[in-house]
């Protein structure tokens, strides 16, 4: 590990390769006879881990950087993609290539998502992969694998810039773009190591320590024939020895080979083209003249004499991957036309070569600071004796003046990154010195399983006596830390519940089903582990739960750290931004902020000389007082340190408190309840307090903490945007990077803030009343300004740990009119039946932000940082926290994400808006009454508020219509949120709402056209609500107050029909004066009573008639029932008399069709009481009027070919005029909707009395077993069967 005494200026952003969508994805198998493609990725569901490995774990891997000029670059013309990673898989057999841009120019028609693998019929050779520049239209790859008869195959793969950008590019025929030659020179020798020296030139390095040139002609057929031309040290081979491969006693093994001394193991071609710089196995510098063969400069790696007679005594180790650089260096002034810089093992010693003629041996190059040791002090910076210097790359600046070295270093499996600036014709003093002092480290991030280690997330077991002091349970906290974006990739999960289940020999289909969601299959697996060992109470439970997530954990950091080997470290000298590749994942290296570097840097920082403005670190912080603020941070982590694991518990419970509840006491109150609910005082000892106060350097420097220190090391959290716009937008590992910066810079900035709250707390608890604070120390002030900092921050990384999957966009930026939500990262290039893209909140919702932000002119390294830092705090959330909070909120709703809403909820500010955003979600989660509170305590602010709506919806939850209803008054208002319940069918509420719309009214004023057709529809949803929910009363209200008469006649229909047949309660009728339309009451009685009858069967348990069921399952009787009531109720006893007439003649037919099957059943049963019971009330019905008026007209045609009789008693009964008395002789009477021609006869008091007889007779009859039978369908006459 890294000693601390070196300082971490730079970092790794880790980025999973996962791709952006399972559809984007091609496999193309490169077979001769037939090539095959299959789109999308297969399932990781039951993989192992030796699939894992094959899938993910690459065995080579580095990152290819195409050339552009800065104009290009500036305007748009650069060439896109520009990064392209390349990994070596599944046993080397597959070659995964993928574009890896951060950003591209906004000119660009889509971003680049679609990863290409490429299966080799044979594995693909160690160092034989060689890639070039195609200008703008893509890259040639050229693989050498083995082929036939150990004989390499060459394949020449041109990749069109197409093919990363939409799917359907890879259709045509594989053999136009893919060709495969067979070198006639490897049928002899074996290839060592491939450079291309362009698309149209190789160099391949062979085992008997010559070299292959492989040339073509641009336009030929692709790369299916190659012009050979070998040489070695006696120029081109044209000797027995050339043309036979020739193996010495001295030959080094390695992978198969059997490698001379001679041979090459570096290939580079010099910037003017003319000479290929090789180093040898035997540690020897050669310069080959690309006209005539012949070897020019020849030295030493060391620069030790060179004696051609004797064997070697030291040899390059064969597998070590950089060997030289070439670099030209503008500005230098000793007569070098370029450098070749090179490394030796066997002294880990670098060497800087001027090459002023590479065709002389003698005086074609010389050795700078011949007596300087270029060796990094990797002894004192990795704490080992044992390392080796695996990549390395050189950045050199003007006149070599500040210029950069990157190197990769590996001690075991120890694999770090260090850094240097240095002028190489400096003074030789200052250079050693340089060289000794001032490298830097770059730290690997929070991602590692070291880091991960003491990730604050990671679940720990706490005895506490109270377990409900967390606030989540221990499978809740598990899934949080486990599935958080980006920290573990979807296959490392599900291989580690393979191998988990597997060694629990569990196979539960729910488990091994991958129809069943990631997180619920864990959950079960768990579930059915901890059932396995019996029952237990619930704390030996949550025992073995946390024990079982740790078992399964254990697996995942097992394939979690074989991700984590590093690889290959790349530099994009155009942008001036390091790469480090690592077997699954992608790092770019960026400058640390000023926080990650006083945090990393602590103990430096402790040691180190503010004045000593040479030393790296020093001139990375902004000033003198970030030592100050070094000191200050560091006091804050080691108090909370200091604590309890059960402290900290209680501190994350109090901090929650704080950040969520709406201030209601002094801050001084607020102070001593954070310090009360946190036990501060409880846990507080005299040792914390002096380790604390050393920190400064004693308690007396305690009286030095001003509030200006404070407040100093908040605002260097965040950085404000500087720089001019740019025409860039971000791409889907740009988006990446934002997020995972955000995740760090968010984590990071959250236990800084906390370890200054904590540490004002015990400040002001400690010291103030003994008045050792210095006078400026406000911690009210400081209290309140870390509370608001740490509320953001609880907010931006609620939004950064949460996904949802939403639909493509087709854009990152915000719309033209700066009002739309903002644009989710991944636009959508693949095939149409993707259904959407998951990411971050955070990413979702303003990665469309970055676009919009200024960039300053600076090296990538350092703009990576500037941007996460930058867009991660754009929002401002500290000054405009409520309607971002709002934003969030109303996104979240629009897109129905509910779960999402409910979780947020609780940081949703105490407005009115933020009231009517509860409300809809309360909605969303049929939470009624909560809802309408919610709507009621925003209705003023909303209803008559000064602004447009359109300031507080920011996030288009409100369509264009229903935005029409804010900011126009009480009734406007109410009745949107009428309408929001009407879409649930809430009527309950509906009627609530729209009672209050009507009494926002104004009393007696007059009304426009608008509002009057506003308040009619009020009405009419606040009546049909009433209907729904049968309140008569309040539909009834509503009916009386209706303006138009034909809406009012067909609601009180409406009405009328849902008393009658929904409340069974027909006295309601009589319960409502009904003042002016009494008459239409009659009318509507009248028309439902002669609506069609409908008669089920006769046996159906429907046909009772009693105080619990509806008479006959016919729709009119009830209303022939509700008729009579309603007309004894105003006098008119002849109209009721008539109605029930016709009654008794319904049920009369009724009976007689129960009668004919020979049953008597319940129903029949129950008809005939209801036939007798309506015999009694109309007889009792005529004797209370007159003689004279004791009559009804019976209309008694034949109508349908059924003949019709003239009484009840007749089984073919006939018809009566429902207008009683009042009616007309000759007018026609229109009976269940059939118009038939009156023939009416008075049927008297004692008519009815006779048929009421015969009716007991008939019932006697029946009694007595005697039923009369009758031919279906009513004709015929009956038979009397005794």
């Amino acid at each position: 590990m890294a000693s601390p005494t070196v300082p971490y200026l730079y970092r790794e952003t880790r980025l999973n390769l996962d791709p952006a969508d399972p559809t984007a994805a091609v496999s193309i198998a490169l077979r001769a006879q037939q090539a095959k493609r299959k789109t999308g990725v297969e399932s990781y569901v039951g993989q192992d881990e030796g699939a894992f490995e094959r899938r993910h774990i690459a065995a080579e891997a580095s990152i290819f950087f195409r050339s552009s000029s800065p104009q290009q670059r500036e305007n748009g013309a650069g060439k896109s993609p520009r990064s392209i990673l390349w990994r070596v898989l599944d046993g080397r057999r597959v070659l995964e290539l993928q574009a890896v841009d951060l950003y591209q120019s906004q000119h660009a028609k889509h971003d680049a998502l679609v990863t290409l693998a490429l299966h080799f019929p044979a594995p693909i050779r160690p160092f034989g992969l060689a890639f070039a520049d195609l200008e703008r239209d893509g890259i040639v790859v050229f693989a050498l694998t083995e082929g036939s008869m150990s004989s390499a195959l060459l394949y020449t793969i041109t990749i069109w810039s197409e093919f990363f950008v939409k799917l359907g590019a890879t259709e045509v025929d594989v053999g136009e773009w893919c060709k495969t030659f067979a070198p006639s020179s490897f049928s002899l020798r074996s290839p060592y190591k491939m450079v291309a020296a362009g698309p149209w030139e190789l160099l391949i390095s062979t085992d008997d320590g010559g070299m292959l040139r492989l040339t073509r002609e641009p336009g030929q057929d692709g790369g299916s024939n190659w012009r050979e031309t070998l040489f070695a040290d006696g120029g081109w081979k044209t000797s027995l020895r050339g043309l036979v491969g020739w193996k010495g006693h001295n030959s080094i093994p390695y992978n198969g080979l059997d490698l001379e001394p001679a041979t090459v193991a570096a290939i580079a071609l010099s910037p003017d083209t003319d000479h290929i710089f090789t180093v040898s196995l035997n540690h020897t510098l050669k310069a080959w003249n690309l006209r005539t063969g012949k070897i020019g400069v020849q030295t030493d790696l060391l620069g030790r004499q060179l004696d051609p007679q004797k064997a070697p005594t030291y040899t390059l180790p064969p597998g070590q991957q950089q060997l030289m650089q070439i670099l030209e260096v503008w500005g230098t002034s000793e007569g070098d036309e370029y450098f070749v810089v090179t490394y030796s093992p066997q002294q880990q010693r670098f060497k800087f070569w001027g090459i002023r003629d590479a065709d002389s041996a003698f005086q074609g190059i010389r050795d700078i600071h011949s007596e300087l040791s270029f060796i990094p002090p990797l002894e004192d910076l990795m704490n080992t004796t044992v390392w080796n210097v695996e990549d390395f790359y050189i950045k050199s600046g003007q006149g070599w003046r500040n210029s950069q070295m990157w190197i990769r270093v590996r001690s075991g499996a120890n694999c770090r990154v260090f850094h240097l600036f240095f002028d190489l014709f400096d003074d030789e003093a200052d250079l050693r010195e340089n060289w000794k002092n001032n490298w830097s480290c770059v730290d690997q991030g929070g991602t590692t399983v070291v880091e991960l280690r003491h990730h604050p997330d990671l679940p720990r077991k706490v005895e506490l006596q109270n377990d409900s002091l967390h606030l989540h349970s221990v499978t809740e906290r598990w899934l949080g830390f486990l599935l958080h974006p980006g920290r573990f990739t979807i296959p490392t999960l599900e291989t580690s519940l393979t191998v988990y289940c597997r060694g629990k020999k569990l196979r539960d289909q729910t488990v091994c089903s991958d129809k069943v969601p990631l997180k619920e299959r864990i959950c079960t697996a768990i579930a059915l582990s901890v059932q396995q060992k019996g029952h237990f109470n619930y704390d030996q439970q949550e025992q073995q739960v946390h024990s079982e997530w740790n078992v399964y954990y254990l697996i995942i950091k097992d394939l979690h750290r074989q991700r984590g080997e590093a690889l290959a470290l790349a530099y994009d000298n155009e942008l001036d931004m390091p790469w480090l590749v690592l077997s699954d994942y992608v790092s770019c290296i960026r400058q640390c902020s000023e926080n990650e570097i006083l945090t990393l840097n602590s103990s430096v920082l402790l040691d180190v000389d503010p004045n000593e403005s040479d030393l790296p670190i020093i001139q990375s912080l902004q000033n003198q007082k970030s030592v100050m603020v070094a000191a200050l941070l560091n006091a804050g982590q080691i108090l909370r340190h200091s604590f309890s694991e059960a402290f900290q518990e209680h501190l994350k419970r109090a901090l929650l408190f704080e950040i969520l509840q709406e201030p209601s006491v002094s801050v001084p109150d607020r102070i001593k309840r954070f310090a009360s609910n946190c036990g501060l005082e409880d846990e507080l000892s005299d040792e914390i307090v002096s380790r604390t106060a050393e920190c400064f350097g004693g308690e007396k420097e305690i009286r030095h903490l001003s509030k200006a220190l404070f407040f100093e090391a908040v605002s260097r959290l965040k950085e404000e945007p500087h720089g001019r716009r740019t025409s860039w937008e971000s791409t889907r590992y740009g988006a990446k990077m934002l997020i995972r910066g955000a995740h760090e810079t968010l984590q990071l900035g959250t236990e800084i803030l906390l370890n200054l709250l904590l540490l004002t707390v015990f400040m002001k608890v400690e010291y103030e009343e003994t008045n050792r604070l210095h006078k400026d120390f406000d911690a009210c002030d400081i209290f309140v300004e870390l509370v608001t900092q740490l509320r953001e921050h609880a907010v931006l990384s609620w939004l950064a740990s949460k996904v949802r999957t939403e639909p493509r966009r087709h854009n990152h930026r915000r719309s033209s009119d700066g009002e739309a939500a903002l644009s989710s990262s991944v636009q959508s290039t693949a095939d149409s039946s993707s259904t959407g893209t998951t990411s971050t909140l955070l990413e979702s919702l303003f990665v469309g932000d970055w676009a919009g932000l200024p960039a300053p002119s600076m090296p990538l390294s350092a703009l990576v940082g500037y941007w996460c830092r930058t867009w991660t705090y754009g929002a401002d959330l500290s000054r405009q926290y409520d309607p971002i909070t709002e934003f969030i909120m109303g996104s979240l709703l629009k897109s129905g994400n509910a779960d999402l809403a409910a979780e947020f909820e609780p940081y949703l500010p105490r407005s009115a808006w933020g009231a009517y955003l509860r409300g809809r979600l309360c909605l969303m989660e049929a939470n009624w009454v909560k809802a309408g509170w919610e709507f009621k305590k925003g209705a003023y602010a909303l209803a008559f508020g000064g602004s447009k709506i359109k300031r507080y919806d920011t996030s288009y939850l409100l369509d264009v219509e229903e935005r029409d209803f804010f900011s126009e008054g009480l009734p406007r208002y109410y009745r949107h949120i009428l309408n929001l319940f009407s879409r649930y069918r809430q009527h309950s509420f509906v009627i609530e709402f729209a009672q209050l719309a009507l009494r926002s009214f104004p009393v007696n004023a007059a009304m426009d056209e608008p509002t009057r057709s506003m308040r009619s529809d009020i009405l009419s949803q606040l009546f049909s609500a009433s209907i729904h929910t049968n309140k008569f009363d309040e539909a009834y209200s509503a009916l009386t107050l209706y303006s138009d008469h034909a809406l009012r006649k067909s609601a009180l229909r409406t009405l009328i029909q849902h008393i009658i047949t929904a409340s069974h309660q027909p006295s309601l009728l009589l319960h409502y004066p009904f003042a002016s339309l009494q008459n239409d009451v009659d009318d509507v009685l009248s028309s439902l009573a002669h609506s069609p009858p409908s008669f089920p069967s006769p046996t159906s348990s429907s046909l009772t008639f009693s105080s619990t069921y509806t008479p006959l399952g016919a729709a009119s009787l009830p209303f022939h029932k509700a008729l009579y009531a309603w007309r004894v109720a105003r006098n008119d006893f002849r109209g009721a008399a008539a109605a029930l007439y016709e009654r008794g003649s319904l049920l009369k037919r009724a009976v007689r069709r129960g009668n004919s099957t020979g049953k008597v059943t319940a129903a029949t049963s129950n008809l005939n009481e209801a036939l007798v019971e309506n015999y009694v009330l109309l007889i009792n019905l005529l004797a209370s009027v007159s003689v004279e008026q004791a009559w009804v007209l019976v209309a008694g045609t034949s109508v349908g070919g059924v003949s019709t009789g003239a009484g009840i008693g007749n089984p073919n009964d006939g018809d009566v005029s429902m207008d009683g008395a009042s009616g007309d002789a000759s007018a026609g009477v229109k009976m269940f909707g059939v118009a038939k021609q009156a023939k009416r006869k008075v049927v008297t008091l004692e008519d009815v009395r006779r048929e009421y007889q015969e009716e007991l007779d008939r019932a006697a009859a029946i009694e007595q077993g005697r039923f009369a039978f009758a031919a279906p369908g009513g004709g015929g006459d009956e038979m009397d069967v005794l």
